[in-house]
């Protein structure tokens, strides 16, 4: 078995930073367990299996996600896969010199990852993960026939390391703290692929931590905890929000993680390359990501000719109806195909994007008051992106009710011929290949300071699938007047405000290629609970809702005192002014007129939110 050597970072493995390329050693001489002699031979399930089913499976319903993935199943309860031996051989191969040398990165969110190995390096774990009775095993658990989804995500290996001083003095600070600290080693997100099979490959007799934090659908958290060595846990992590916790008192800590999606091509396939794209040769990522999903596309019209074929010589025809609605969906299908293969100039590598997400304390949520240290997160938070997520800070039995009750709305809306749309929007259902021109939310030469911030809240789970809003993360900070776009004849017309000539909220060409080279556009993923705080100069933009269901969100404005615009007020029904007043709870000056019911129904004052002006007389 190989061991584990101070390395300097290769081409591969690099890590951009603000100054530029880095050379950090990131394998530090980890305490291996016991050298063996190298034992050769191919992978057998008999002899290299130690197979115990899980002591328990989580559904998806009991966790509150019943409507959501392609399986029954959310996660397993670590259980036992792999012996020793097969241990000891998964490790000779994964710190070999040649994955060492030629398949480590590194990145923002994991300083040593070993990827697309297996194939070429390491027979052993190749096999293993594809031989059948491994899948077997695999696919009984998740409660749906798999496959590993690529062979580059074929036991991506996460590899952390320290001194005995280092986890030591880790140990010390639980303590002191009475063992309550449980930081992340990697923020909330959903993974890539469909399912992810994670075991360990560390002796983990003294590891404290290193549980698996669930988000349920009712916003609960739920910890599963983490596997020994050659144990695993099976997790649905495409739709199931997770984190994984900080595992301490180890001096290391391997993980190898094998990712799968169905193997029946008529199912549903969600995969995202957002999390691997900055850590994969993008040539070989793109290839055999486009060439699995051709032949699943393949298959499907291979399964619709023949139904064509069988209907026509049973004399039934072909109903055009089921037709439309096949092509459609392949249609989308191969949208969301080509807008994951991003163009390789605009991938940073190394840099997986997203704002700051910062879950409030028990206490903070209750009293709605935060602490020094999370007011000082969220605000450098918003000083660094322009975008900060507060996490599970509203109730998610209320959102659910408001959602309801607006969907309803939405509908009528959609069947008013009458109705206005603000701001072209792009968050209802079934708006697929629609998306809003970037921009930010003023059209003057605005302040270069914060002045305006907006609270955006998800009334269901955002996601690229249902649309959830892009963000140009950072842009805030040093746009300008230049940046936007002059009206055209062809604008001022459509969007019916700007004269010809004025500057408009959209961002010229010039600008956003100019932006897209320091730090591309993300989406990120949010859930209904949370609340997006944003800097109304933040560059953004209402994406395409592949979904069946509408995407709402609220907007919430808070300006600054000393921004001179005390005209624009809201305009609210006097039933509810009690119920505003009381929540600002005197911090927070409600800028609004409060109408009587009747009154209330009546005005159309707040559709247009760009002539809001006008309300200058009331105030």
């Amino acid at each position: 078995m190989a061991a584990a050597t101070v390395m300097p970072m290769g081409s591969h493995f690099r890590r951009k930073s603000s100054v530029g390329w880095t050379a950090t050693p990131v394998i530090m001489d980890p305490p291996m367990l016991q050298e063996r002699p190298a034992i050769k031979g191919p992978f057998n399930p008999a002899e290299h299996l130690n197979f115990s089913p899980p002591s328990k499976i989580h559904t998806m319903k009991e966790i509150g996600l019943e409507n959501s993935g392609v399986s029954p199943i959310a996660v397993s309860e670590p259980f036992p896969l792999f012996n020793e031996e097969a241990v000891m051989r998964f490790r000779e191969e994964v710190l070999s010199k040649d994955v060492i040398e030629n398949c480590q990165f590194s990145s923002n969110l994991s300083q040593c990852q070993l990827r697309g190995f297996a194939s070429k390096y390491a027979p052993f774990v190749y096999d293993a993960w594809k031989n059948p009775e491994v899948l077997r095993i695999i696919s009984n658990i998740a409660g749906i026939e798999l496959i590993p989804a690529i062979d580059l995500e074929i036991a991506h290996i996460n590899l952390s390391a320290q001194s005995q001083e280092q986890m030591e003095g880790e140990l010390r600070d639980v303590q002191a703290n009475g063992g309550e600290q449980r930081l992340s080693s990697v923020d909330w997100h959903t993974d890539s692929y469909p399912f992810v099979c994670v075991t360990m490959l560390s002796d983990c007799t003294n590891m404290v931590g290193g549980e698996t934090a669930l988000r349920t659908g009712s916003g609960e958290i739920i910890k599963v905890r983490g596997p020994q060595m050659g144990c695993a846990v099976i997790l649905q992590g495409r739709y199931i929000e997770h984190q994984a916790l900080r595992a301490l008192g180890a001096m290391e800590r391997i993980t190898m993680v094998t990712s799968f999606r169905p193997k029946n091509p008529l199912l549903r396939d969600d995969t995202v390359l957002t999390t691997v794209r900055p850590v994969s040769d993008l040539a070989e990522l793109y290839a055999q990501f486009s060439e699995y999903r051709l032949e699943m596309l393949e298959e499907r019209i291979r399964v619709e000719l023949k139904e064509i074929r069988e209907s026509r010589a049973a004399g039934r025809g072909v109903s055009t109806k089921k037709l439309k609605l096949f092509l459609a969906e392949q249609a989308k299908f191969l949208e969301h195909m080509n807008g994951e293969m991003v163009d390789d100039d605009q991938v940073i590598a190394g840099y997986t994007d997203a704002p700051q997400a910062i879950t409030p304390s028990a206490k903070e949520r209750q009293t709605g008051l935060y602490s020094p240290r999370t007011l000082q997160k969220v605000l450098g938070g918003l000083h660094r992106d322009g975008l900060v997520v507060l996490k599970d800070v509203i109730d998610v039995k209320h959102v659910d009710a408001l959602n309801e009750a607006m969907c309803v709305d939405a509908e009528k809306w959609i069947a008013d011929p009458t109705q206005v749309f603000n701001h072209d929007i792009r968050s209802l259902a079934n708006t697929s290949g629609l998306r809003q021109n970037e921009h930010k939310d003023s059209s003057f030469d605005h302040p270069s300071c914060p002045y305006y911030f907006i609270a955006n809240v998800p009334l269901c789970d955002f996601s690229a699938e249902n649309g959830a809003t892009e963000f140009w993360l950072g842009s805030h900070a040093n746009t300008t007047f230049d940046d936007q776009m002059e009206a055209t004849a062809e604008q001022r017309v459509s969007l019916n405000f700007f004269r010809y000539g004025d500057r408009i909220p959209w961002i010229t060409e010039e600008a956003k290629e100019a932006r897209r080279a320091v730090r591309p556009p993300v989406q990120p993923v949010v859930s209904r609970g949370d609340i997006m705080i944003r800097d109304l100069r933040t560059w953004h933009a209402g994406m395409p809702n592949h979904s069946g269901q509408h995407r709402i969100m609220l907007g919430l404005g808070y300006q600054s005192p000393v921004h001179p615009n005390y005209g624009q007020r809201m305009h609210l029904p006097v039933s509810q002014q009690e119920f505003f007043l009381a929540g600002a709870r005197g911090r927070v000056e409600v800028r609004a007129n409060f109408y009587s019911d009747e009154e209330f129904e009546k005005t159309k004052a707040d559709n247009l939110f760009d002539i809001r002006p006008q309300y200058g007389d009331d105030s």
